[in-house]
């Protein structure tokens, strides 16, 4: 073996000596939360989580994942209510575990004398990584797109790789070894016999190669930077329009929950979005603008933010006059909209304020969104028409506006060109605008 190889050999082992004490030194304390909890002042509750609900949460967990497997099998996508409703779930399993996490954190632990609360909070935990390695980890797509995170729902990032860590861990294991005499029962010892057997070997075998998702995201991570980096350039080149007089047009037409369509010809980015319309907003008038905001209501001005839209810097509530930065505005009003409906839409509007632009335009993940993905989440009872391109599922507005015009919930109630408006225009003038979609397909 010449000196070369020998080189090649103690790296590989230095590489695996790395990774055998990185995954031998995952704390009780840090857990698979830990610091990386984003808000911890709303975080600590009063009451263990109750084991009912919990068992509830998991059985809605358990059908929707087996939906999904089928639906995926079959080449169908992730339908919005699906997307929701999974980070719902999810995001809702997290928050009993932070009840043990509190547990963790709040004292000192001496990982040779745990208190008994201390015991039952690892076992706890380590239970909860258990049921999430068996179930969210063996989809892929499911798996990738949670350890992306959502802030929406307070779910940190590569939140599943880490519980999958935090179970195999040797040190956590020696540690609740080292104590089990101690606080023996038949329910912590039927716990702690479901684990799976873990070794360094195991642990590193599970970190390193087991559902290992990193060149993966490292193409993701690669398509959003260069994404961002040509819109963010593109985005520069803009011409100015008459904002105040296109603002006055439409607030004297918008009602609450209105999509408005914009076409804007002189964005050099609207050349670059395929179809007629380059960007749409959702309208909430003021008073439930000012739900969202946590403020009271404001009045019916120009300064009045209400129309909720994603800019390259991300989805916020804008002034109408800050978004009517175009040309040609169309309305699609959704019609007979119940109590349980409106609510539903504004709670799921809230969970997207703040979030990135979704430079990757993928509507199958929610941890950045776009325009239209901000549409299709929030309106997630809608059968939204979608295209195949470059095999991937995309929304354009256009999309939008194809399924206004084929679904009996909408209706398109005003159309504004330079200015000029057109009450109830006839579909056909409005098809002329988006063309025939012969890609689009439905679920």
């Amino acid at each position: 073996m010449t000196s070369k190889h020998y080189l090649s050999l103690i790296r590989s082992l230095a590489i695996i000596l790395l990774f055998g004490i990185e995954t031998s030194c995952i704390s009780v304390q840090e857990n698979y939360l830990g610091n990386s909890v984003n808000d911890r002042k709303n975080l600590v509750f009063s009451t263990i989580p109750s084991a009912k609900e919990k068992q509830i949460l998991q059985k809605k967990v358990d059908s929707l994942l087996l939906v999904i497997s089928e639906e995926k099998r079959q080449g169908y996508y992730l339908r919005a209510c699906e997307i929701n409703q999974l980070y719902d779930y999810f995001g809702k399993q997290l928050k009993n575990d932070r009840y043990y996490n509190e547990v963790l954190t709040k004292n000192p632990i001496r990982t040779d004398s745990l208190s008994n609360e201390q015991y039952q909070a690892v076992v706890e935990l380590l239970t909860s990584a258990r049921y999430y390695q068996n179930t969210y980890q063996k989809e892929r797509k499911v798996r990738r797109i949670l350890n992306r995170g959502d802030r929406g729902n307070n779910i940190p990032v590569e939140i599943l790789a880490k519980s999958r860590n935090f179970l195999y861990s040797p040190s956590v294991r020696k540690t609740l070894e080292s104590n089990f005499l101690r606080y023996y029962s038949p329910e912590m010892d039927r716990l702690f016999n479901q684990l799976p057997e873990t070794n360094t070997c195991i642990a590193l075998n599970n970190r390193a190669f087991r559902n290992n998702d990193r060149l993966h995201t490292f193409f993701y991570n690669s398509v959003y930077f260069g994404s961002y980096a040509v819109g963010n350039s593109i985005g520069l080149f803009h011409e100015s329009t008459n904002r105040k007089q296109n603002a006055d047009i439409l607030r004297s037409k918008l009602q609450p929950f209105d999509l408005v369509l914009m076409k804007s010809s002189r964005h050099l980015t609207d050349q670059f979005i395929p179809g007629y319309f380059g960007h749409v907003g959702i309208w909430l008038g003021n008073e439930l603008a000012a739900q969202l905001r946590g403020k009271a209501m404001v009045k019916d001005s120009i300064k009045g933010r209400a129309m909720v839209e994603v800019l390259r810097s991300g989805v916020k509530i804008s002034t109408l006059r800050d978004f009517a930065d175009g040309e040609i505005f169309l309305i699609v009003r959704p019609k007979n909209l119940s109590g349980e409906l409106k609510r539903k839409i504004l709670s799921n509007i809230r969970k997207q304020l703040g979030k990135d632009y979704d430079f990757n335009f993928d509507i199958e993940s929610s941890e950045a969104v776009t325009c239209t993905e901000l549409v299709y989440l929030s309106y997630d009872f809608i059968d939204w028409k979608t295209r195949h391109v470059w095999l991937r599922v995309t929304l354009s507005p256009d999309d939008l506006v194809i399924t206004a015009l084929t679904n009996p919930q909408f209706e398109i109630p005003v159309l504004v060109e330079n200015g000029v408006i057109t009450n109830h225009p006839v579909p056909i003038s409005i098809r002329s605008l988006v063309g025939e979609q012969d890609t689009l397909s439905s679920h």
